[in-house]
């Protein structure tokens, strides 16, 4: 375009180009309008996409901030739940150490640890242990 000379007609404020160079700047205007119209479309589009990528950026803020509270009462659950079942586990312990005296003292008082004798010793130490 910057080649294209602008020739002036006498006694007007007119100018006269030739009939090529009047098409380059016909052809050039038009590609000029589509790209405006084009770029006014990706404008648009673009600032559409920045606001979608702003409330997809919340969403994820919310949704972290979610997933960090249920992690966390996840875990009181499961403390909770592992202090339950370790009572649990000591009470029935404690039920089955009284189960196995009361047990021993039926043997004891009938004199039946001979027909244990060979589990006995066994027994004997694992009861100190206790």
């Amino acid at each position: 375009m910057e080649q294209i000379e602008a020739k002036p007609l006498p006694l007007t404020s007119k100018v006269a180009v030739d009939r090529e160079d009047y098409q380059t700047l016909v052809t050039a205007a038009q590609k000029y309008v589509v790209q405006e119209k084009q770029e006014g479309k990706l404008k648009k589009l673009l600032k559409e996409a920045k606001k979608t990528i702003a409330d997809l950026k919340a969403k994820i803020e919310s949704l972290v901030a979610e997933l960090t509270a249920v992690k966390e009462e996840l875990a009181q659950y499961k403390s909770i739940r592992s202090q339950l079942r370790t009572a649990d586990l000591e009470q029935e312990n404690d039920r089955l150490r009284k189960r196995i005296r009361t047990y021993e003292d039926v043997i004891s008082r009938n004199n039946l640890w001979g027909l244990f004798s060979k589990h006995k010793e066994k027994m004997v130490d694992k009861i100190d242990a206790r």
